[in-house]
């Protein structure tokens, strides 16, 4: 081949003896000017490579609230797994989970259950665990282990604002119970901020909601479209829970 690109060039690139092989110095010209272009050649490979994997470029995944623990950890190791594809978390709001998805100004998004939208696909659910209810150390629920879900009515709760879809927001914070009684309604929040904090001095105490519908954390996403680099998030997240 080296002799070849000499005969084509019509000059030595190498000068041969019994103890060495070195450049001529038109030999080292023509490689200081074909590094460069080889180099992005090179670069141009492993683009195609990682977009042929689906692992390559920046994807955009919502959330609701902040990240806990184990969804960093999940993050974490999808960008060890793809150094070629950059994650970039974005808070969605509560009042409307879906839009940004829709809209494209994310890839997916980590919504709770249920997911019945008109042109959204619902990927894979992660851990599950029983509906939590917060209320002020005072409220007369404070000293139970777990609430029933029938012992809601007459309790007024803090509803989600618009334009999130009513049957949304009313799984999250249920007008009636189980049994058909009505749940009054609080005041109606659109961002998760305003929900933590809406609750009276001292903090808000956490119980277990019995009876209530479970709203496991599930992916939303546009069908067709799994984002900059997404295929293969849906089978990493799905392992790590």
């Amino acid at each position: 081949m080296l002799r070849s690109l000499e005969s084509r060039i019509g000059a030595r690139l190498v000068e041969r003896t019994s103890r060495s092989v070195r450049l001529t110095p038109l030999g080292a010209s023509l490689r200081d000017e074909l590094t460069p272009a080889y180099t992005a050649l090179l670069d141009v490979v492993e683009a195609a490579r990682a977009r042929a994997r689906g692992v390559g470029g920046v994807l955009r995944i919502g959330f609701l609230g902040s990240l806990d623990e184990e969804m960093t950890g999940l993050v974490r190791a999808f960008q060890r797994d793809h150094p070629g594809c950059e994650v970039h978390t974005v808070e969605v709001p509560l009042a409307d989970p879906f839009g940004p998805v829709r809209d494209g100004d994310v890839d997916a998004a980590i919504v709770l259950a249920p997911v019945r939208e008109p042109g959204l696909a619902r990927g894979p659910s992660f851990s599950e665990a029983p509906l939590s209810l917060a209320v002020p150390s005072r409220h007369p629920f404070a000293d139970r282990p777990s609430v029933p879900a029938e012992d809601l009515a007459g309790h007024p709760l803090i509803r989600i604002a618009g334009p999130a879809p009513r049957y949304w927001r009313e799984a999250q914070s249920p007008r009636l119970t189980p049994g058909g009684r009505a749940i009054p309604s609080g005041p109606a929040v659109g961002t998760t901020a305003p929900s933590r904090v809406s609750a009276p001095s001292p903090a808000p105490s956490r119980k277990a909601s019995r009876a209530a519908p479970r709203t496991p954390p599930a992916a939303a996403r546009r069908p067709g479209s799994p984002g900059r680099g997404g295929r293969g998030t849906s089978s990493r997240a799905g392992r790590g829970r």
